[in-house]
């Protein structure tokens, strides 16, 4: 008696078919810091690419994305850019970053920054950048083969030398 009954009965609306609640779905899963998240956020990239709140959450669960942003309208945002050095997660087996952004304009924090997360970012980075002591101490620091490529009067530099020691 009781399938019968509910045989009649229509299916109730469901949100997350909706245009917006599929929107939701991709900004709890990037709150979540899954990367899965940022898998449906490529897979509507088009819809997405000029949603602040979503473009800057996919940085932010995973700053390797930023080079695949450039058609977004907020490439190129120093905030952006921040974010995304700082939470790109590093992979030995991957490019570093910054091989993937040549040419990309950054200013001097970035640079600092995109050292410490991984060395290599050092091969990548302009001339102005890469004689610049304090950026070079911190590719040293992450990676060893940057103290064999410094001019030797940066290699005298105090801190580089003890950077390369650690």
């Amino acid at each position: 008696v009781l399938l019968q009954a509910k045989a009649g009965v229509k299916k109730t609306f469901d949100y997350y078919e909706t245009e917006a609640g599929e929107r939701t779905k991709v900004i709890k899963s990037l709150k979540r810091g899954s990367l899965q998240g940022v898998k449906r956020f490529f897979d509507d990239y088009e819809k997405y690419k000029d949603d602040r709140e979503l473009v800057y959450l996919a940085v932010k669960t995973d700053g390797r994305i930023l080079p695949d942003l450039k058609s977004s309208k907020f490439f190129g945002e120093e905030e952006l850019t921040d974010e995304a050095i700082a939470n790109y997660i590093v992979k030995n087996s991957e490019e570093p970053l910054l091989k993937r952004l040549e040419g990309f304009e950054l200013t001097k924090a970035q640079a600092h920054a995109a050292c410490r997360r991984d060395g290599r970012n050092y091969f990548y980075l302009p001339e102005k950048y890469r004689l610049d002591k304090d950026v070079a101490a911190e590719a040293v620091k992450t990676d060893k083969t940057v103290y064999s490529v410094l001019p030797d009067d940066m290699k005298e530099d105090p801190k580089i030398k003890w950077n390369y020691r650690l």
